[in-house]
């Protein structure tokens, strides 16, 4: 092995130039063999619009930043960039876009005013082409926190946000339809992430419950994320005819307003994204065990032996032995023990699904049928990767999925202490009970006892890649109407048809079940009921008067 890179240099040189002279001594016509590249060139658009004076960089180390001696280059008047990568690293790392507040977008002709950051996945080839945008950005975020494939990513973002195109796809490309719907969308991503950046901004600096301090990086993936489970929201919203229709001015306050309004929508305040960043910096929960019973406890509520409610994911031994896919098997409980619920206190009621009792025979299609979950049923989820991440189908296609999850070592701490300051501060709640209120109302009933060996408190996050359609069945749920009498309608002026006997006081009467969806067309033919003027004060009131 040669150390030196300059003997390494030389002994390159003395061979090709051997070759050199054999070739010539020979009297033949053989030539030097061609150089073989080192580099590849790695060209690629930035857009929002078209952005020109963004920086480009190739993430060699896959953080999501542009360091100091990444490739880069800059972005001209048409979004392009372009630069050299080593061939052996050619479509192994993604494209990060730094976009600085005074870059120009060519749709509005003025300065973006707040910087962001485009990420572009990596290609998987050597000749890397390569489209920047926030619909990019958004496949990349996706595949980093559940760890799936290029393809899954795209597709899971494309059916988000409503797309006809793929979420990969230069919208700038032509004019058509779906590529200026992708464009509006890719717009309102911006403007969403802007403002929901800004709404938290005050985190940045503060300490979250790993013990580090939250950076802007940190916080910007979480509002990624944010925004991700925001994109229904944010599709409905670029397809309103005030944002669809609209140019200029016009489109740009109609924009800011869908923005606005998709902040508030994705529910992401200070304290839950300080939250997010601190779970995303804890250790992730990667333990190998040997396969055995267990339960998680998600949810507890108790009040009193008489008033309480629990919920644990359950699994036997062989639930916990993967199988030939690498999958293990759970089954969901609830139970409790409500007095408000129940006519006999204490009496004791288990479920399977549904967070509450009555809702425990709600079904869902699965593509072939109708299902419930009844206890005991089994789900299924796949072991953890390295980063603590799995996939999951859960309740019988009821909802599939992908989840990472972290740990945090609670052994021979105090049960009370952790409830009290860890549990009950931390924002939100889940499956029911808020984390405010999580455990015993009385942490006294604890004493003074600490977590055994092996305890650890579980931060998990889902992200539901499929939802099956799903409908409570209920009583108080049932589809009603009004009697075919009353859907006949009628003249009121001169005669009494049925429809003109109902009150508000005694509506309730000519209203019944619909048991079929024929059934349900035909009391709801569109026939009004006419009564004279009405005689109310503001002068509104038609002639005739229909209902």
């Amino acid at each position: 092995m040669i150390r030196n890179p300059l003997a390494a240099a030389a002994v390159v040189t003395m061979l090709a130039l051997s070759v050199l002279l054999a070739g010539c001594g020979g009297g033949g016509d053989s030539s030097p063999a061609a150089p073989v590249a080192t580099t590849s060139t790695v060209n690629g658009v930035a857009a929002d619009g078209l952005l020109q004076g963004a920086t480009a960089c190739y993430d060699l180390n896959d953080n999501g930043a542009c360091d100091l001696g990444e490739p880069t280059g800059p972005t001209d008047a048409a979004g392009k960039f372009s630069f050299e990568v080593a061939t052996a690293e050619a479509g192994k790392h993604r494209v990060v876009v730094d976009v600085p507040a005074t870059a120009i977008d060519k749709d509005t002709g003025a300065a973006v005013g707040t910087a962001f950051t485009l990420l572009s996945p990596a290609t998987g080839s050597s000749t890397q082409a390569v489209f920047a945008s926030p619909l990019t950005t958004l496949v990349q975020a996706h595949i980093d926190t559940t760890g799936a494939t290029l393809t899954a990513a795209s597709d899971f973002i494309q059916a988000q946000a409503g797309l006809s195109i793929s979420p990969l796809a230069d919208f700038n490309a032509a004019a058509t339809a779906g590529n200026k719907q992708a464009g509006t969308v890719a717009r309102l991503v911006v403007l969403t992430t802007q403002k929901q950046n800004a709404a938290v901004a005050t985190v940045v600096g503060q300490t979250d419950i790993s013990g580090s301090t939250v950076t802007a990086a940190d916080l910007r993936k979480a509002v990624v994320q944010a925004v991700i489970s925001a994109l229904p929201g944010v599709a409905a919203a670029a397809a309103d005819p005030t944002i669809a229709n609209a140019s200029g001015a016009a489109l740009q306050t109609a924009l800011n307003a869908a923005a606005d309004a998709v902040v508030t929508q994705t529910g992401l305040t200070p304290a839950t994204a300080a939250a997010a960043v601190g779970v995303a910096r804890l250790p992730a929960d990667t333990a190998v065990e040997t396969p055995a019973a267990g339960a998680t406890l998600t949810a507890l509520r108790y009040t009193s032996a008489d008033d309480w409610f629990v919920r644990t994911l359950e699994a036997s031994a062989a639930d916990n032995t993967p199988d030939a896919s690498n999958k293990v098997r759970y089954y969901s409980v609830y139970k409790d023990s409500e007095p408000s619920n129940f006519s006999t206190n204490g009496v004791v009621r288990a479920w399977g699904t549904g967070i509450v009792r009555a809702r425990a025979g709600d079904l869902h299609w699965n593509g072939s049928g109708w299902l419930a979950c009844p206890l005991g049923t089994r789900s299924e989820s796949t072991k953890r990767d390295a980063q603590g991440r799995s996939t999951y189908e859960f309740c019988l296609k009821r909802e599939e999925g992908a989840s990472t999850r972290s740990a945090l070592d609670l052994a021979g701490k105090s049960i009370a202490t952790v409830f009290q300051n860890t549990i009950r501060t931390f924002p939100g709640g889940a499956n029911g009970v808020n984390f405010a209120n999580w455990g015993p109302s009385d942490l006294g009933l604890f004493g003074s006892a600490t977590f055994p060996a092996g305890s650890k408190l579980l931060y998990q996050t889902n992200t539901v890649i499929k939802s099956a359609f799903a409908y409570d069945v209920q009583p108080t749920n049932v589809v009603n109407a009004y009697t075919a009498a009353v859907a006949a309608g009628g003249d009121a002026r001169g005669a009494s048809p049925s429809c003109s006997q109902v009150t508000s006081a005694n509506s309730s009467t000519f209203i019944s079940p619909v048991a079929t969806l024929e059934d349900l067309v035909a009391r709801n033919p569109g026939r009004p009921c006419v009564f004279n003027r009405g005689t109310n004060a503001d002068g509104m009131s038609l002639d005739p008067n229909e209902w």
